[in-house]
């Protein structure tokens, strides 16, 4: 089996600015698994930033993981080749599961605290397992992807008008959801953003403060955000004070979601029962495996499901939509918001999500 690494500079169309940082391009990772047949499995990495994850350490990072899944080639094969022939094709409707549970969990034990990565090496073997029984991801999982729903698209901020504008844009182009981002210390406050965006969209609101705000200031900009009734609000607080978002949400009728401070599912005891729900991705989680487990077990703690991404190609996004299905919310936009994606895959729009025919991710790299 052999491994190579592409590194991909992306480019954003508008500065993507949050609450603690703000960009115009990104650095991101495809991983390419080529096995004993020729097939090609593609993944896709991304660095965690609030992690301290950089593109360099990323890329060091891959590097390792390469060494580490070469070296057990054979062992990857078999399974590959043991899973095709006992896999069946079942309908599991809103609780998907992967029938590489086995491969995924040995991935894991190579870097349990490299989401990237995993991820990555995780959908490519995902990809390969597709081509070689011939079924797509999405059928691997048992997911039906008629019930995906459209993406919000992210206005990130600026200035009050240009968020406007922006908004009016993707709402002419057929998006019915809007995620707006929020809590920059140097920008407009949440309250001025949604009231002008009212004025151009009456329909579902995502308000995303990454982490942006205190636990005081959290609570007053809420409250002001209650007349305009945001569908909820994602990630007030900086990660790692879960008891804090549980305050939160027991002052207010706005649901509150957890992103940041869920990566996978160990973080999931941590979080308090009153939250809304949370914001399941496979760069955070490490994968289609991990990501299928979250979104059952978010599922059994009463909690709705937003199926997100971060800045990454459509690699990255195919992958994420072929989980879709099982989800209540999509954020999956991340190429859209790119000049220069270098791949071919799902084609996401506000209306809903539409899968490439074909086996495996059906995915492609524009070359």
């Amino acid at each position: 089996m052999e491994v190579s690494i592409l590194e991909q500079r992306l480019v954003l169309r508008h500065t993507f600015k949050l609450a603690r940082s703000s960009s115009d391009e990104r650095v991101s990772f495809v991983v390419r698994l080529k096995d004993l047949s020729g097939r090609i499995g593609l993944g896709e990495a991304t660095p965690l930033h609030y992690l301290g994850e950089t593109p360099a350490t990323l890329r060091a990072t891959l590097e390792r993981w390469s060494f580490a899944v070469a070296a057990r080639a054979s062992e990857w094969e078999a399974e590959l080749d043991r899973v095709a022939k006992a896999s069946t094709t079942e309908d599991r409707g809103r609780l998907p599961a992967t029938p590489l549970v086995r491969l995924g969990e040995a991935l894991a034990r190579i870097g349990p605290d490299d989401p990237p990565a995993r991820c990555a090496f995780d959908v490519a073997f995902h990809d390969l397992f597709g081509q070689r029984t011939g079924s797509s991801v999405a059928s691997q999982l048992g997911v039906d992807p008629s019930q995906a729903p459209g993406t919000a698209y992210t206005v990130a901020i600026a200035e009050i008008a240009q968020m406007r504008e922006r908004a009016a844009s993707a709402i002419a182009a057929g998006h019915r959801t809007l995620k707006l981002k929020v809590g920059a210390s140097d920008g407009p406050r949440a309250a001025d953003i949604v009231a002008a965006i009212r004025e151009v969209h009456a329909g579902p609101l995502l308000v995303d403060a990454n982490g942006g705000w205190t636990e005081a200031e959290a609570a007053a900009e809420i409250a002001s955000l209650e007349r305009y009734c945001p569908t909820f609000v994602e990630q007030p607080l900086l990660r790692g004070t879960p008891e804090a978002l549980g305050r939160l949400a027991a002052r207010t009728s706005i649901p509150i979601f957890a992103d940041e401070d869920v990566l996978d599912s160990r973080d999931l005891e941590r979080l308090p029962d009153n939250l809304g729900g949370i914001n399941v991705k496979l760069m955070k989680a490490g994968g289609l495996t991990e990501a299928t487990a979250l979104v059952r077990a978010a599922r059994a703690r009463g909690w709705k499901v937003m199926l997100g991404c971060m800045i990454e190609s459509s690699v990255g996004i195919t992958a994420a939509a072929h989980l879709a299905g099982t989800v209540d919310f999509a954020d999956l936009d991340g190429a859209m918001l790119l000049v220069n994606d270098p791949a071919r895959g799902a084609v996401i729009s506000g209306h809903g999500i539409g899968l490439p025919t074909g086996p495996g991710l059906g995915a492609s790299l524009i070359l």
